[in-house]
């Protein structure tokens, strides 16, 4: 029976780590070079339902609140979607229909596979050295190879220029922005700010050598995509997570008085973000900053801080272009909500945002993941498909039994951008935000971070 047991739980956890190893690399392996293979497009999909179907036949899944609510948008947006292919008959429906839904799934993967401590290292040792490794590539690609070869490989392009203003730099006419192995900077963004809240917030992979070393790669990427929304929510989300650990660790000091227990809390709540593991790793970073700084200046004459510069300052004086249309579609009155229930009728399911632009005639170019949502399903709905990620924030919050940061930092992150950009229609950011906020209901995680572990030696 244990042999039985350990070998479902040793399949589930390596198909597990190929979704992580290969869900960002997805775009150029699936997309651009293997692109006539139709069933490359569904490989996603297949591992999904296979981990699934060995946790449900091991009765391994545990189904709660965020669960149900998970269930209920699935079959609702399923039936939008079926009344509207009958009615409008729109290209492209089944697929937004499963982009919207089948990476929800991951909440229910990383909720109930069973982890130890060898397993969790695995999962976040392979994201860490997997996301580093793009992150040198995108950083190699966007400043040395340049546009010309994103268009070689077969991204969208029109007359030998890539079509996406996102590519771009304001400012800085031809500059690329760091795409990595991503469809956009901005896609690579907010999944490389994801992960890295996850490895700051996971306490023993503070004990992982190299985690700085990858944090630091990852760190210059995330700056090189000049996406301001996956950093401005990178930085916010970070400090919220710091302030919870604060909360959390003044909340459970015993037996020391309230000065202390002040001085206590912000140390550990700063030390647990940024613990160290080896000065030689620190003495690595300075020099590395040292070194890239120096190329910079000597190569491109500062321009990749200059660029830094311009494109923050651009935001503070209304002068950047990209941060304006981000505005203006938020409050375009082309967007605004519908005025009556029925109105999402007429926009139609599948006919909104980027993936319907190609392939509907009037489709609407929405940005705001939230409008888009709501043009898509209406009002009602729209709030149930964003309510698991306002769940995890408060359970967080509300929770005295263990403590466990990442996962509501990954939602306060994404719901930032989903304000701004139309990352809900990215599998790849759907599937890691709900893979993230699972774990933080994984009997392992409850365990592994209740206060009595988390508490252990801290107060010494």
């Amino acid at each position: 029976m244990n042999l039985s047991k350990n070998f479902t739980s040793n399949i589930t956890h390596y198909l597990t780590l190929i979704l992580l190893i290969f869900m960002p690399l997805h775009f150029y392996v699936f997309e651009l070079f293997t692109k006539d293979f139709k069933l490359d497009n569904i490989w996603r999909d297949l591992i999904i339902i296979l981990i699934l179907a060995i946790l449900f036949f091991k009765k391994q899944i545990k189904i709660d609140m965020i669960s149900w609510i998970i269930i209920v948008n699935i079959l609702a947006i399923g039936a939008v979607a079926i009344h509207s292919k009958l009615t409008n008959n729109y290209p492209g429906t089944l697929n937004i229909l499963r982009t919207y839904t089948m990476p929800c799934l991951a909440y229910f993967i990383s909720k109930n596979i069973k982890l130890d401590d060898k397993k969790y290292s695995n999962i976040f040792k392979t994201l860490g050295i997997v996301f580093a490794i793009i992150a040198i590539y995108g950083m190699f690609q966007a400043f040395v190879l340049g546009p010309d070869f994103l268009v070689k490989i077969g991204y969208r392009s029109e007359n030998g220029v890539l079509i996406s203003h996102s590519f771009f730099i304001s400012h800085f006419y031809g500059e690329q922005s760091v795409t990595g192995t991503f469809v956009s900077p901005n896609n690579m963004g907010i999944v490389f700010a994801m992960v890295m809240l996850m490895l700051i917030f996971s306490k023993h992979m503070r004990e992982w050598k190299n985690r700085s070393i990858a944090l630091f790669f990852m760190l210059i990427a995330l700056m090189g995509t000049f996406s301001r929304s996956s950093l401005v929510g990178f930085v916010g989300a970070l400090i919220c997570g710091i302030i919870y650990n604060y909360i959390f660790y003044y909340r459970n000091s015993t037996g020391l008085n309230k000065f202390s227990k002040w001085l206590k809390g912000v140390k550990l709540s700063i030390l647990q973000a940024i613990n160290s593991d080896g000065k030689s790793r620190y003495i690595f970073i300075i020099i590395a900053v040292a070194v890239l700084s120096v190329l910079d200046i000597v190569l491109r004459k500062g321009l990749f801080f200059r660029m830094q510069f311009s494109s923050y300052l651009g935001i503070v004086t209304g002068s950047d272009p990209s941060s304006q249309k981000h505005l203006n579609d938020i409050i375009d009155g082309e967007n605004k909500l519908p005025s009556s229930p029925d109105d999402f009728i007429a926009y139609g399911f599948g006919s909104n945002g980027p993936m319907a632009l190609p392939i509907v005639d009037g489709a609407h170019n929405v940005e705001s993941s939230f409008l888009l949502m709501i043009n898509e399903i209406g009002v009602v709905l729209a709030i149930l498909y964003f309510l698991p990620y306002i769940m995890i924030i408060f359970k967080t919050l509300l929770n005295k039994s263990y403590n466990f940061a990442g996962p509501a930092c990954v939602a306060i992150a994404t719901l930032f951008t989903y304000l701004l950009l139309p990352n809900v229609q990215s599998f790849e950011i759907l599937f890691f935000s709900y893979f993230f906020m699972g774990l933080y209901s994984n009997e392992y995680i409850k365990e592994k971070y209740s206060v009595k572990n988390e508490m252990q030696g801290v107060l010494a």
